[in-house]
């Protein structure tokens, strides 16, 4: 006799994004001065940006951002320095599968930026805040 039940990980979530924190972001451009941020999150192809921070090391994001996802989908989270006259400057990322972060005690997620210009190690972090593990839901 067959099941018709599928496994957690192959049912969509819904996941709530509440809140996003940067920690030690770097100055950056020519002249290198502090610059107001965003940040650009993607899962499964669907791709949401925060507001532009104020300027400041430390920019905090209050946006909720929704996404329906698997628990094995892959959060992408790439930071950006806004500039007004030329291209943005890339700061970092970092990346985690949806399951992994959701499942943070407290809802609190930390992550170190990875970031590709080895010459300058950067030392930023991100915080962010989920929904709580009981409160993911399953997709319509």
């Amino acid at each position: 006799m067959t099941s018709n039940t599928v496994e957690p990980s192959l049912q969509p979530i819904k996941i709530l994004i509440m809140g996003i924190k940067a920690l030690d972001l770097p100055k950056t451009g020519h002249p290198k001065k502090m610059r107001r941020f965003y940040v650009m999150l993607t899962v499964d192809g669907k791709v949401k940006k925060t507001q532009i921070a104020a300027k400041g090391s430390t920019p905090v994001w209050q946006d909720t951002f929704e996404f329906e996802a698997f628990t094995l989908s892959m959060l992408e989270l790439k930071v950006y320095a806004h500039r007004t006259l030329f291209a943005d400057d890339y700061v970092g990322d970092m990346r985690d599968t949806i399951g992994t972060l959701a499942g943070a005690e407290g809802g609190v997620v930390k992550r170190v930026l990875a970031v590709k210009d080895t010459k300058h190690p950067l030392q930023a972090s991100v915080e962010l805040t989920f929904n709580s593990p009981a409160a993911i839901q399953p997709g319509e």
